[in-house]
């Protein structure tokens, strides 16, 4: 009887379903199906390592990079800026939102994006130059002869962003060590299996 006055049903039943809630949730590491577990954890947390360490690396340094070895061709123009906003990102970033009109090669274009960075870019470098273009009413831009409806206020790279890419290199760089031992080890037990004799039937 329990406090209540209930009696207690099979409670040897219970206790073995709830041991074997509890394996199901934390296996024998020991056991086949621990070991299956261990292995596809561990797969997963390298994609996760790969896949979002070299987003934020392409982010970050890559496609700045890219951006301005890109534009190395490009040619200087004379643009009539219209709207030029530097608004709050995040705790202590920011972000500055620029429209401008051009013309290249007879044809009338406008142009809102401001330099290499997309992602994320420096505050310091964005406020000084919101303070630059903020009373001016035309600014050179760098305009793509071969998309002429691509252009860029400005093509310097800030190095303290660049810099940034290194650690997401690194969680990048462990995805790919913890990858590399999940084949590794996958592997050696593949060879180990069929090093073993076989029964005849």
């Amino acid at each position: 009887m329990d406090k209540i006055g209930c009696p207690l049903q099979n409670p040897q039943g219970a206790v073995s379903g709830t041991l074997l809630r509890m394996r199901l949730l934390f296996p024998d590491p020991s056991s086949a199906f621990g070991q299956a577990l261990a292995r596809l954890g561990l797969v997963l947390l390298a994609l996760i390592l790969l896949g979002g360490g070299g987003f934020a690396g392409w982010q970050l340094g890559g496609a700045p990079l890219w951006q301005v070895w890109r534009s190395r061709g490009w040619q200087p123009v004379m643009a009539t800026l219209e709207d030029v906003t530097l608004s709050p990102m995040g705790a202590q970033g920011v972000h500055l939102t620029v429209r401008y009109r051009y013309a290249f090669a007879g044809h009338s274009h406008v142009g809102e994006r401001y330099g290499p960075h997309l992602w994320m870019d420096n505050a310091e470098a964005l406020k000084t130059a919101y303070g630059d273009l903020l009373f001016r009413q035309r600014a050179r831009a760098w305009v793509n002869p071969a998309q002429t409806g691509e252009a860029l206020l400005s093509r310097e790279l800030h190095w303290s962003v660049l810099l940034m890419a290194l650690p997401a290199l690194a969680v990048m760089a462990a995805g790919g060590v913890l990858l590399w031992a999940f084949l590794a080890g996958s592997l050696v037990t593949l060879g180990a299996y069929l090093r073993q004799p076989r029964r005849e039937p």
